[in-house]
Parts: C-alpha cells; sequence; structure tokens
C-alpha cells in the first residue's frame, strides 16, 4: 500500500491525506516525504528507508479551510477553520471523533505546546469535542493566536491500537489567519512523541 498525499483546493479546501505504510521507492514519492536513513541523505529515496510524510504548509482564513486527513481511520481527521465573531475573528480545530487533542480540562482550549513537550498517555486530552478555539478575541480566549509557532499535540484512537502526533501552528495575533506547517505521528502504537521532534 503507498502512502499517499493528495492536495486537493478546491472551493478553497486543502485536504491532506496521508497513508501509514509507505513504499520508499523513487515512483512512489510524493510532495513532503522525507526518506530517513542511516546510509541515506535527507530527502533522498532508498530501499531500506522510512519515508515521513506531514509537510502541509498551507494558510488557514475567512476564505479558506483546510483538512489533515490521517487515513488510520475512517474519522481521522482534523479541520481548521476561521470565522468572523463580533470583535474580530475566530481560530478553529474540529477533530473528528477518532482524534482527540491535549486540551486545558477545564476550558477545553488546546494547549500550545512548546517543541520537545511529551505527547502520551499521561497529557489531558479532549473528549467528544469539536469545535475547539485556537485563538479569538476574548480575553484568555485560546492559547495560540500571536504566540508564534507551536504545538498541537493530538492521538489517533483506531480499535485497540492509539498513535500519538502532534502538527505545529502558527495562529496571527488577529485570529485571521492559521499557518500550518507540517506534522508527525508515531506509527508505534501507544509509543510517546515529542513535540516538533521526528
Amino acid at each position: 500500500m503507498n502512502r499517499l498525499i493528495l492536495l486537493l483546493l478546491s472551493f478553497g479546501l486543502l485536504m491532506v491525506s496521508c497513508k501509514e505504510e509507505f513504499d520508499c521507492d523513487g515512483i512512489n514519492r510524493n510532495i513532503g516525504d522525507e526518506c530517513i536513513d542511516g546510509t541515506e541523505e535527507i530527502g533522498q529515496v532508498g530501499l531500506n528507508c522510512e519515508c515521513v510524510t506531514g509537510n502541509v504548509q498551507t494558510t488557514v482564513d475567512l476564505n479558506n479551510s483546510a483538512i489533515i486527513s490521517f487515513d488510520i481511520s475512517h474519522n481521522s481527521s482534523l479541520e481548521f477553520f476561521i470565522t468572523a465573531a463580533p470583535e474580530g475573528f475566530t481560530a478553529f480545530v474540529n477533530p473528528l471523533s477518532d482524534v482527540q487533542i491535549i486540551a486545558d480540562p477545564m476550558l477545553g482550549y488546546p494547549f500550545a505546546l512548546e517543541m520537545g513537550s511529551r505527547i502520551s498517555e499521561i497529557s489531558f486530552w479532549s473528549v467528544d469535542s469539536n469545535n475547539l478555539v485556537l485563538g479569538n478575541s476574548v480575553e484568555f480566549g485560546g492559547n495560540f493566536n500571536g504566540a508564534g509557532e507551536k504545538y498541537l499535540g493530538f492521538r489517533v484512537l483506531d480499535n485497540d491500537s492509539i498513535y500519538y502526533g502532534w502538527l505545529s501552528i502558527d495562529v496571527s495575533d488577529d485570529n485571521s489567519s492559521v499557518f500550518i506547517d507540517r506534522y508527525r505521528i508515531n506509527y508505534n502504537s501507544g509509543e510517546f512523541i515529542r513535540a516538533g521532534e521526528d
């Protein structure tokens, strides 16, 4: 089975799809793949390598939303979108039912993680939550706006397996845009990952 990146730009929507397995054959190499091996240079494709897909590099605004689909299960996606609010803008992330996000257990706002933060079973996970606020004009409304590049910790639930990952985003001061840079997933079920690290 090939790992696939699907970039679909229509009606202001970007969709990125990523299969768990990937054939490190040059013919099947896709945009954003990195081939990492002790004998290979990063970015080159060889036979015994690990290919990591996850370089998104897109901007979400009022006219453009984005769906990041991990293709681990049917509902393993994150949707990012912006809405106009009475006093500015609100930036949201909406996890589908098989994805949970590290979030404040009281307010429900996703935590803006620093590089190296551990993402594992001991984190605070959103449960049955959607339209989580990354930032808005309300005081203390979100943790990402104006903070620069930070990391959104997530996990994907697939039957008895749990896969931990992170996604780097940068929300503007006024919440009018979200720059989504890249993501990584640890495909070893139950094994932690650190934000910003492969």
